[in-house]
């Protein structure tokens, strides 16, 4: 599953092929969220800017030891998953 900043880049991921969510903009997330992604396999894809980097970090705490695995990526060059895959991000490289 993948979680990011927001809706525009769940329907860039769910083009990739992948299951997304979100909670929303910065500062959106909840501690009651966790549960959803009890024994999921978690990817964290975090904007390129330090209030985004604080909101998925913050993501990422409320996880642990709650998805079974957690990574916390940016996307090389690109503000957010959208703008990479505009920049000609492929499901492949995604993978």
């Amino acid at each position: 599953m993948v979680w990011c900043e927001g809706e525009k880049d769940c329907l860039s991921a769910k083009a990739l092929g992948h299951t997304a969510t979100t909670s929303g903009s910065a500062k959106s997330w909840r501690e009651e969220f966790a549960e959803s992604f009890r024994g999921k396999l978690v990817t964290i894809i975090a904007d390129a800017d330090e209030p985004g980097r604080k909101h998925a970090s913050d993501v990422a705490s409320s996880l642990t030891g709650v998805a079974i695995s957690l990574k916390l990526i940016e996307m090389p060059g690109a503000k957010d998953l959208t703008e990479w895959v505009e920049n000609g991000g492929t499901k492949e490289q995604f993978l």
